[in-house]
């Protein structure tokens, strides 16, 4: 913010006098993409709890429209629910790109979406809120990203043998790669479909389904 040019849009960097306020807000920490929101919380009440105490100012236009130019000023007799927002001040081109970015998402196909694909690895990550099926090489770079590429996805292996200790140590080998992610609290598995409770409840059966081979 420069007091003697004005106000700078976060998007494209220009200085200006006439600036808008984004607001968004969708029960999701937005704040994980690579924006830089501002935070803002704003109170929403029941209309029949709202008593104006000042109306609001206008201005009218030579074909007789009175348009708001300050807010009325309300009170309310009821509870207030806080939401929280997140906010870009921004001049006015960047709004309307945004809007035609809105426009353009909700006009795409839904299966267009990374969160529908199916690639057929069993591998799964938390991506902004949905569950994606990712191939090996992105859990790779995915991992090297978080500074932890020897952390191997827990999937099954194929067995071309039909042999039972082959099978047995394929399990014991998934096991013993299941309670490493289990105790893993990097951002990976923060990010993992395969979280502490699924490994958990999956490492305890593949236990129980060893041990009597163990004691034979």
């Amino acid at each position: 913010m420069n007091d003697n040019l004005g106000e700078t849009c976060v998007r494209c960097g220009e200085v200006g006098e006439d600036r808008r306020t984004l607001k968004m807000g969708c029960f999701y920490a937005m704040e994980e993409l690579p924006v830089p929101f501002e935070q803002m919380t704003v109170f929403t009440a029941p209309l029949e709890t709202l008593e104006i105490t000042e109306k609001a100012k206008t201005i009218k236009t030579p074909q007789g429209v009175e348009i708001p130019i300050v807010p009325p000023k309300l009170r309310c007799s009821g509870e207030l629910t806080p939401q929280a927002l997140y906010t870009l001040r921004v001049c006015k081109d960047c709004r309307s790109s945004w809007m035609e970015a809105i426009s353009a998402w909700f006009r795409a196909p839904a299966s267009a979406d990374a969160g529908k694909r199916s690639v057929g690895t069993g591998i799964f990550v938390r991506r902004h809120g949905t569950n994606v099926e990712v191939t090996e090489e992105e859990w790779c770079r995915l991992a090297e990203q978080n500074g932890k590429a020897d952390l191997a996805p827990a999937r099954a292996a194929v067995v071309e043998a039909d042999d039972e200790e082959t099978v047995l140590e394929i399990l014991e080998t998934l096991v013993e790669k299941l309670v490493a992610m289990q105790k893993a609290t990097d951002a990976i598995m923060a990010e993992s479909l395969a979280g502490s409770e699924i490994v958990a409840t999956l490492v305890n059966k593949l236990r129980s389904w060893l041990a009597p081979r163990d004691k034979g």
